[in-house]
Formats: C-alpha cells, structure tokens, sequence
C-alpha cells in the first residue's frame, strides 16, 4: 500500500528553484519512496530527532532529501531538500 508524500512549504519552494531535470529525478524519487516505503530500507541520521519522530536521508543524485516516516498513518513529511555540500553542515 503506498505512502502519502507530503511536502513542507520550505521543501517545495527549494524544489522548485532547482534545475528541470534535478526536480524531475526528485520528484520521481519521492514518487518511488511512497510506492516502496513498507520495502524500503530507511537510512536514519543518527542524533537526529524532530518533534520525538527520528528523521530520514534519502539520496537523489548530489541532493538529500530529509524526512519523517510514519508508518501508523502511512505518511512521508518532506522536510527539506538540500545539496550535498550544504546537507551536513547544520546538522547538530
């Protein structure tokens, strides 16, 4: 059964200044993820936690894809997209 995908409004806006074809591939990605999430195997970052919920890095390329999993309510929540060089460097 698939996942929804839902997006955060900082995501989507990050989404959408990308170039055609990266939001294409993510766009596709996050696709695939709502189909295979059950499948799936999840890459959590590790000391990372958001709201008591652990969040997720999914890779697209030279871009990461941050997000929260709920497999109760069978839900992905896109938090941020963001390119590689950048994706770590805020992290705690």
């Amino acid at each position: 059964m698939a996942y929804q995908v839902r997006i955060a409004k900082s995501a989507t806006r990050e989404i959408r200044s990308l170039d055609p074809q990266v939001k294409e591939r993510i766009k596709v990605k996050l696709r695939w993820l709502g189909d295979n999430a059950e499948k799936v195997i999840h890459h959590r970052l590790s000391g990372l936690v958001l709201n008591q919920k652990e969040v997720f890095l999914l890779r697209v390329g030279d871009w990461r894809v941050f997000y929260l999993l709920s497999h109760e309510n069978k839900e992905i929540q896109v938090l941020t997209v963001i390119h590689r060089s950048e994706a770590y460097r805020s992290l705690p």
